[in-house]
């Protein structure tokens, strides 16, 4: 071990000597003229010290584990658990995207149903910066403060809930009116 670290050593040295005659000969002979050719280099070869510390990094490093082959069983539950998963993540994709555009066509429904005076103001984009008391939207409302802290929160909890309770229920309104339309039975809560 220790006449391999030496040659490692002696290896880095020699490179190093080499890299600084490098440099003193490029800044050196940088310029040329128009005659004379650039000398070619010639590529160094493998063999001795490098051989040494090319085999001490192999053994360093370690070999991979040769890959066991499968069985053909094995082949089939992983060819059918690919399937299987394939599959799953499609319908759960497609149950995102009818979601997300079912969200949509209620709101331009919504849209749609307001007088075109409020259509106009609705469709606006509203860059008003958000009020400094309204909390953040939480499943219940928030707790351990006092007085008028605590007061405050709930107020502003209580108007986050009232707002999304609002447009919940136009939601289901505008379902409803569907259902009513195709001539079926409503069932709009379901989902929400």
């Amino acid at each position: 071990m220790a006449l391999l670290l030496r040659s490692v050593t002696s290896v880095g040295a020699k490179r190093a000597t080499a890299c600084a005659l490098v440099d003193v000969v490029t800044t050196s002979s940088s310029v040329r003229g128009f005659a004379s050719k650039k000398d070619k280099k010639k590529k160094g070869k493998k063999g001795g010290d490098d051989a040494n510390f090319e085999q001490m990094l192999r053994a360093i490093k370690g070999q991979y584990p040769d890959a066991e082959e499968w069985t053909e069983e094995e082949k089939q539950r992983h060819q059918e658990i690919g399937r299987r998963y394939n599959i799953m993540s499609s319908i759960e994709h497609n149950h995102l995207m009818r979601d997300l555009q079912t969200k949509i066509d209620l709101k331009w429904e919504a849209i749609n149903a307001l007088p075109a005076e409020l259509q106009d103001e609705a469709l606006e984009n509203d860059v008003s910066p958000v009020p400094e008391e309204r909390g953040m939207a939480t499943w219940t409302p928030p707790s351990r403060a006092s007085g008028d802290t605590r007061m405050k929160e709930l107020r502003a909890w209580t108007k986050v809930f009232s707002t999304n309770f609002l447009w919940q229920v136009t939601v289901v309104v505008i379902q409803r009116k569907r259902q009513i339309e195709r001539g079926g039975m409503c069932n709009a809560g379901v989902g929400l």
